[in-house]
């Protein structure tokens, strides 16, 4: 009968003990400090761990004005897994809801502590001088680092000394999901998105905004459509680098396809543009025609002076002798100089008006001698007739 008896509060006491063990375990704790500063408080994940599933920790407060007027709200939600000397399937994952009213913030970072130990422990820095509410799927066993109830900074075993934090981590959401892998979206549904999104940045001003620091050579950012391709850089002192290209005949990658890529509008750092070219030497270079409505030139220096009194016009005679030794017009570039250098539009145009305006003046001078001569004719012919 004692027999009897002793198994069945083993049993009792075995069951009871699993059971407790598996059930969720809540509590609360304070940070003390300043409440300007974050304080590391450590977190186990032993048991979940070697069950193989996730711990699952709920940091609350849900009254605003707990400790104080407005001391702050906030539910987060973590799951973790830690690493214990270098398993792969570590994570820490965040969900945190918060007032948006109150300044500081209440949770600025957390971190695995296990990556060089065996310590099953991660760390969240919670804001100093406030009470906290946590609920997780198997005991956590938090422990506070404020200086007070333990001292600072929190040793990692094999790593770094942790002391408090004076600003949030930048890769917090205060206002949502902090994931802490990469995330793909394989629904064919639609995907929305309210408010702004950034890319390396955790403060857009505008609808998408994308930051790319420390970028040398390759696109901060590329968006591909069947062949064709925008990519976005970041300027540089080197020419090859580029603030805005468009290219065709390239894959998803901004790879070129066969025949390679094709630059289609090739904007350089310094300003220079390029379609159908990657070295621009201008503000503006086209490899190929150009059509145009209208085309408006600013050029200084027109040559009104050639009309004016102290201009040496020169003689028939000069000009025929330079022609008959150059083969072209003075002034005016040799059909070499073109095909090497290439033309300056607006400046051939004022030589070319230059041109013109002396052979007016060759011309209102030979007018003037025929004139003369002519009248010269008259009066001989009429001398002639009076005999």
């Amino acid at each position: 009968m004692t027999q009897v008896k002793n198994i069945l509060l083993f049993c009792i006491f075995f069951f009871g003990a699993f059971g407790a063990v598996h059930a969720q375990v809540s509590g609360s704790f304070t940070v003390n400090g300043d409440l300007t500063k974050y304080y590391p408080v450590t977190f186990n994940d032993s048991i979940a761990w070697f069950n193989n599933i996730a711990t699952q920790l709920e940091i609350g407060r849900s009254s605003l004005h707990n400790d104080s007027t407005y001391r702050g709200s906030i539910i987060a939600k973590f799951s973790f897994h830690t690493t214990q000397w270098g398993n792969g399937s570590n994570f820490i994952d965040a969900d945190i809801k918060q007032t948006t009213t109150v300044n500081p913030k209440l949770i600025a970072g957390w971190r695995d502590a296990s990556i060089l130990n065996g310590s099953y422990r991660v760390i969240i820095w919670l804001r100093g001088r406030t009470s906290y509410s946590y609920r997780s799927n198997y005991p956590v066993n938090p422990v506070v680092y404020d200086g007070i109830q333990n001292p600072l900074p929190f040793q990692e075993v094999g790593g770094p000394a942790h002391s408090y934090k004076t600003t949030v981590d930048s890769t917090v959401n205060n206002y949502g999901m902090s994931y802490g892998n990469t995330a793909y979206f394989n629904g064919t549904g639609n995907n929305y998105f309210a408010g702004k999104i950034g890319i390396s940045t955790t403060n857009p001003i505008f609808s998408l905004q994308s930051a790319s620091y420390n970028n040398t050579g390759a696109a901060s950012s590329f968006l591909w459509g069947q062949y064709y391709g925008t990519a976005v850089g970041v300027p540089g002192t080197s020419s090859s680098y580029y603030a805005f290209h468009v290219i065709s005949n390239v894959n998803q990658n901004a790879a070129g396809l066969t025949g390679g890529a094709k630059s289609l509008f090739f904007v350089r750092p310094d300003g220079n543009i390029g379609i159908g070219t990657t070295t621009p030497q201008a503000k503006l270079a086209v490899n190929g025609d150009i059509f145009a409505q209208k085309i408006k030139v600013t050029q200084t220096g027109w040559p009104d002076y050639i009309f004016g009194e102290d201009y040496a016009l020169p003689s028939l005679a000069v000009v025929e002798k330079y022609i008959n030794e150059h083969k072209h017009l003075p002034d005016i570039p040799a059909a070499s100089a073109v095909e090497k250098d290439g033309l300056d539009v607006g400046d051939m145009n004022k030589k070319l008006l230059q041109k013109v305006e002396e052979l007016t003046l060759y011309i209102i001078s030979l007018n003037k001698k025929n004139e003369a001569l002519e009248q010269r004719l008259s009066e001989l012919e009429l001398q002639t007739s009076k005999k």
